[in-house]
């Protein structure tokens, strides 16, 4: 099967210039060298404190109650899109104008409190409403930040309230399904949940409760999600560890009239690990990760005969710093079936940044599945303002 496609993910493929302008540095400030969405050790402390940094911008302050005011002195907002044709074997050109958008709403609300909210288009399913929505709470003690966040997405996990890696995902990939975690559970992961997380400089840790979905539910019992990371900075290069665990049964009450209680095991882990430097002149980035997902006739994610798995090696090299990107990779991945269980995979892709925020991408994508013979080609466009 042949695929010809613009189709990313938005909100993870390229800087939001929204931050940008409230900190008044260019993208490049907290993210790598080898380009977005990989973030920097400034990035990833920017990120920690709620999105609350300012720079350049100016704040509106009540002189005497400077404590409970403190917000930035204009609107952060950025708009991203993506302009696509897709094509397949088995069906005919689809032209989608624009195949992905979002509006972005991100920064400072006051001292202590900030926010990440996102409205979002799909064009498959012509639909439009509420992405995602974080509302960081944020206390400094010495050298560390202390966040509370309540939070929803509609497709992005437990794991992207805290998660400050990007081990594992090449970002010129076909969607994000190359990266284990997405890989073995299933891609979108709708998440409301409340968040705790404490973070300094060489580490950071989270937990949180979460149910997998987004909006009202009843008769609510959690399931779990924790995460370790240690990020050491040796010589000139940022080398990161990072688990995750998500573990429990969730239980919500369905939609459906008389409906039962659903029951979802999460049970699953993730160990990535990802290294960023410079050879000689030209910066590298090496990304490692493995994703297991426990079978159990309740599982979220793997309901077949055996565990999910995958492990991915992938790399990175900024040919020209900041401007063009050669990536490639290489995946094996057990789908947990009796028959036709591997799901291995080599990638190769390219990242050409004509302007900071204008990107073009190209992948492809062999599955090495003698059974399917699949050959995934994507180009891409993004854009931001």
């Amino acid at each position: 099967m042949g695929f010809l496609g613009l189709s990313v993910f938005v909100s993870n493929a390229i800087a939001l210039p929204a931050f940008s302008r409230q900190m008044g540095v260019s993208c490049s400030a907290c993210h790598s060298q080898s380009g977005y969405p990989a973030l920097n050790r400034f990035g990833r402390s920017f990120k920690a404190s709620g999105y609350t940094m300012v720079g350049t911008q100016a704040t509106i302050k009540d002189s005497e109650k400077d404590k409970f005011m403190s917000l930035t002195g204009m609107l952060n907002m950025s708009l991203m899109a993506n302009f696509g044709i897709t094509k397949s074997s088995s069906s005919s050109a689809v032209l989608n104008i624009p195949n992905e958008a979002s509006v972005f709403v991100g920064g400072r609300i006051a001292n202590g409190v900030g926010t990440f909210t996102e409205m979002g288009y799909d064009a498959q399913t012509s639909t439009f409403g509420l992405a995602n929505m974080r509302l960081p709470f944020i206390y400094n003690v010495s050298d560390y930040t202390i966040g509370v966040v309540p939070y929803l997405t509609d497709g992005d996990g437990p794991s992207s309230v805290t998660n400050l890696l990007n081990a594992g995902s090449v970002v010129t990939s076909l969607g994000d399904m190359f990266a284990s975690q997405n890989y073995v559970q299933n891609g979108d992961l709708p998440a409301e949940g409340i968040s705790l997380y404490v973070y300094n400089d060489l580490w950071n840790a989270a937990y949180s409760v979460w149910v997998p979905t987004n909006g009202s539910v009843s008769q609510v019992k959690p399931a779990n999600f924790a995460s370790l990371a240690l990020t050491p900075q040796v010589g000139s290069w940022d080398i990161d560890f990072g688990a995750e665990m998500w573990w429990g049964t969730s239980q919500i009450l369905g939609s459906a009239k008389n409906a039962s209680v659903l029951k979802q095991s999460t049970n699953s882990y993730a160990l990535k690990i990802q290294a960023r430097g410079l050879v000689g002149t030209v910066p590298l980035s090496i990304f490692a990760d493995y994703a297991n997902a426990k079978h159990n006739k309740n599982s979220l994610y793997a309901v077949t005969f055996k565990d999910k798995n995958s492990a991915t090696l992938s790399s990175e090299v900024a040919v020209i710093p900041r401007v063009f990107m050669l990536s490639a990779g290489y995946k094996i991945a057990n789908n947990g079936k009796v028959a036709n269980s591997s799901d291995d995979a080599t990638l190769i892709g390219a990242r050409y940044f004509y302007r900071e925020n204008v990107q073009f991408r190209f992948g492809y994508m062999y599955l090495l599945d003698k059974d399917s013979n699949k050959h995934n080609l994507m180009l891409a466009l993004d854009l931001a303002l």
